[in-house]
């Protein structure tokens, strides 16, 4: 398996869903970090320069927008993936 050097940040609220994500990424080689909530991805956002962020749209407190927003603001470079099990087309333009 090729190593893969890329650091990805999951925002997830769903335990089981974001567990099996960051499984799946590790085992292709990421380095990968979870974060509950949209405030512990901050936390950690603040403290290191990850690849990719991928979050949930609806989290409990600050939502995957405000997390992507903060996440642009620390690294514009930073790939930014946004998930959601309730999406509409308005969510999908924003």
């Amino acid at each position: 398996m090729i190593e893969n050097t890329g650091h990805i940040l999951i925002v997830e609220d769903e335990t089981a869903l974001r567990e099996i994500t960051a499984e799946r990424l590790t085992d292709h080689g990421y380095r990968v970090t979870q974060a509950e909530t949209g405030e512990t991805a901050c936390e950690l956002l603040a403290d290191f320069a990850f690849d990719i962020v991928i979050t949930d749209l609806r989290l409990p407190g600050m939502d995957g927008m405000a997390v992507i927003g903060k996440a642009r603001d620390l690294y514009s470079e930073i790939i930014a993936v946004v998930v959601t099990g309730y999406g509409t087309v308005q969510d999908a333009v924003a």
